[in-house]
């Protein structure tokens, strides 16, 4: 039976860019596929032939509802299909990092360990794509896009008032919320708790302190050297996490406080900050693209939250007063500085978090 691509030429009809990055990553994948079959000779396939397999089941399930996939849809099921299997190719040094994470004991032997990789290859697939591929890159677009795909699917749920669509950020995801509310009129109220401007971070440094055309050089001269790096070598590297504890007494309050929370009370296995970091190269797009330009014309609702000892607390005034700044509409606008707070107090202290202020927002605004 002849192979049907009608999902790989309807994402080419509605988004070019995507087709070619799913392309570009059809051959990554089919370098490591060719290799199963001298790793595991004796299992069932995992080649190439088996991703095209799954594809052509794909496009048989979906049938004429290919047509209501939009693009993204479209390239997150390719992607799926493609590196779903990626994790049979672990490495003997990655699958010893990655069982420790799964729990997995340790193989007796070399056939143990072929069928440990086999019996966890869908888990090890997902740690090794987070290890080598971009999974672990922040991007001002991207981000943005993650809260406008979770709008996209709440406003077509038949049980979801798609007037009434809210959405809170916190930390880093607290300016991209901000940040998303700018350009998506579908939200009517936003919560921004604990904010960072990423790109105000990226650029200039934590205080504004490297805000000097010398020192964005050398931090793009350093991506850069980075990137040709990572192309020799295939390895994305991290850039690290949290530092572990007990931390220095010499370190700044706010380094402390991040690292008693990702690396003690809140630490996960699969958490960046509590383990490795994002990638090496992960934040460069933020460098040059600064966020938050026009969120002095967003008419929606906005609630504004921080900490009055949080180090991040400058980033949350100054983008309420940017936000506020001629604004069309300040009167549903507000700025709420909680007395004592630091930063990390937003995430999870219940003593702290102000939740019936938070309630009563989205009650008024979403109503």
């Amino acid at each position: 039976m002849e192979q049907d691509y009608g999902i790989e030429r309807r994402l080419a009809g509605l988004s070019p860019e995507l087709h070619g990055r799913y392309r570009d990553c059809v051959v990554i994948s089919q370098r490591m596929l060719c290799r199963y079959e001298n790793y595991f000779p004796d299992f069932t396939d995992h080649t190439v032939l088996h991703t095209l397999d799954i594809l052509e089941l794909c496009n048989q399930l979906i049938g004429s509802q290919l047509e209501k996939l939009n693009a993204q849809e479209l390239y997150v099921l390719l992607m799926g299909a493609l590196f779903h299997d990626v994790g049979m190719g672990v490495s003997v040094p990655d699958f010893e990092q990655f069982r420790k994470v799964l729990g997995v004991p340790e193989p007796a032997d070399d056939t143990a360990r072929a069928w440990a990789v086999r019996d966890h290859h869908q888990e090890l697939s997902g740690l090794y794509l987070g290890k080598y591929g971009h999974l672990y890159t922040a991007s001002p677009d991207i981000n943005t896009e993650d809260f406008q795909a979770s709008v996209d699917f709440l406003s077509v749920q038949d049980h979801v008032d798609p007037e009434r669509i809210g959405i809170l950020g916190i930390c880093g995801w607290g300016g991209l919320a901000l940040n998303t509310v700018a350009i998506d009129t579908r939200i009517k109220a936003t919560v921004v708790s604990t904010m960072y401007d990423m790109s105000r971070i990226a650029a200039k440094g934590y205080f504004d302190s490297a805000d000097s055309e010398e020192a964005r050089h050398q931090a793009r001269k350093t991506f850069s050297d980075a990137r040709t790096a990572i192309c020799r070598s295939g390895d994305y590297g991290r850039a690290g996490g949290c530092l572990p504890l007990p931390v220095a007494q010499d370190v700044p309050f706010f380094v402390e406080d991040y690292s008693e929370y990702y690396k003690g009370r809140a630490y996960h296995a699969r958490s960046l900050n509590s383990n490795e970091g994002w990638n090496t190269i992960g934040t460069l797009s933020f460098l040059n693209q600064p966020i938050l330009c026009y969120t002095n014309e967003i008419r929606s609702a906005v609630l504004v939250i921080h900490g009055e000892k949080a180090h991040s607390c400058y980033m949350g005034r100054e983008a309420y007063a940017h936000m506020m700044e001629g604004n069309p509409n300040p009167e549903n606008k507000e700025l709420v500085i909680i007395p004592g707070a630091v930063h990390t107090d937003l995430y999870d202290n219940l003593d702290v978090i102000p939740f019936d202020k938070i309630q009563d927002f989205f009650k008024t605004y979403l109503k």
